[in-house]
């Protein structure tokens, strides 16, 4: 029988898998706290559907097959946001609005580069639909940056953007010339943005958007470069956003970037992402996407976002490369009773009757401590000795 999985499809393994289950809960109790319901969605759509997010996906990143009963194109999910459009707009339909709804799964997507390798992703999401405005931008990107937090991080940097500035500075080109400009400047590539955009309005601006990027300080270098520009609103509505976004200490860094085109395309206004050292890719983001509703039937201004559930688990170790989960034991021998009491108090305990192989077994199974009936408490994995006291105390050993 095979023993191999399709390229870029891989199992999560224990550890793994209790760590993004930890992160996934942590956030959703962040989502409930603001008042997100959560709802569970198919793992494939018809193409009418999944389409939607071709906006800010490729067409070759969708996977896609007929589906057996109707003969239809169905889609593998690749975006669980237009997923969420739908259901807000038919099976939701008669609720008062606006709509805050909370999302969790995987997506599976075709692997940017030259491999073009198939992946899966693991997201936590919030959708707030029938909220226009600032303070829905504000809620959704606090919210993102709060998530992030009780998830266990402290070091990351929020990035800004606004849809509208280059969609704006566009209004003259070809689509054909659009995507060419879009590309180069996915790439921040002077050159290739000024072939691609040459005889264009406003060449001269996406340009330079190439340079203006950075921390809070660029901000003031976009508002003087399209002051005159049809992008103007568009820049004066980011700016009020990161004002808002440092005012209010939404994360630890903030950082913008007006030019910043990346899967942007069924976004409308304010655009964000996080980052953080380790993973090399974004921990999640979102925007504003008032457009996308009315595919399904309505019209409801949008704001929501996704985090990667892995990249932030990747990013915690990178920041926390010593970190280990101290409230987990294992008991050799053990009585009910103490099990009972641990596992009351919230530690995970197991009972393994070979005290030779238990501390063996504990450091390859994850488990912090190993207590013997003499109340020997043996260190495993990377755990740290002070984290012991409060099982000491517990056990009364």
């Amino acid at each position: 029988m095979p023993q191999s999985l399709p390229k870029g499809i891989h199992d999560v393994l224990p550890r793994e898998a209790r760590e993004r289950r930890r992160i996934a809960s942590a956030i959703h109790e962040c989502l409930a706290s603001y008042g997100y319901e959560p709802v569970v969605l198919p793992v494939f759509e018809l193409s009418s559907v999944a389409d939607a997010a071709l906006g800010t996906l490729d067409l070759g990143d969708v996977l896609r097959f007929v589906e057996p009963e109707s003969g239809e194109i169905a889609s593998l999910r690749a975006d669980m946001t237009p997923q969420v459009a739908r259901l807000v707009a038919t099976r939701l339909a008669t609720l008062p609005g606006p709509y805050r709804i909370a999302t969790e799964g995987v997506v599976v997507r075709r692997k940017e580069g030259r491999a073009r390798k198939h992946r899966q992703l693991a997201q936590v999401g919030a959708e707030l639909i029938g909220a226009p405005g600032a303070d829905a931008d504000a809620e959704a990107i606090a919210l993102a940056c709060e998530s992030v937090r009780r998830a266990g991080l402290q070091s990351f940097v929020l990035e800004l953007s606004h849809a509208g500035v280059i969609r704006s500075l566009l209004d003259d080109a070809s689509a054909g010339v659009s995507a060419a400009v879009l590309a180069a400047l996915g790439k921040k590539d002077v050159a290739r943005v000024r072939d691609a955009a040459r005889g264009l309005r406003h060449e001269a601006e996406l340009v330079a958007l190439c340079r203006t990027f950075g921390g809070t300080d660029s901000l003031l270098l976009a508002e003087e470069l399209l002051a005159k520009t049809p992008a103007r609103d568009a820049i004066a509505d980011l700016s009020r956003t990161v004002h808002r976004a440092v005012k209010e200490n939404f994360a630890p860094r903030i950082a913008c970037d007006p030019g910043e085109v990346r899967h942007f395309a069924y976004y409308t206004g304010v655009r964000f992402a996080l980052f953080a050292e380790g993973p090399g890719e974004p921990l999640g983001g979102g925007g504003r996407y008032d457009a996308l509703t009315a595919g399904f039937g309505a019209n409801l201004p949008a704001v929501g976002f996704a985090l990667n559930t892995d990249h932030l688990a990747w990013a915690l170790r990178h920041e926390q490369p010593s970190a280990d989960a101290p409230r987990s034991v294992v008991l050799v021998p053990a009585t009910a009773a103490h099990a009972s009491l641990l596992r009351a108090n919230g530690y995970r305990v197991v009972v393994h009757e070979d005290s030779a192989a238990a501390l063996a077994y504990a450091a390859a199974w994850g488990y912090s401590f190993v207590v013997t009936e003499d109340g020997v408490l043996g260190k495993a994995g990377k755990a740290i000795a002070r984290d012991a006291d409060p099982l000491r105390s517990l056990l009364g050993k």
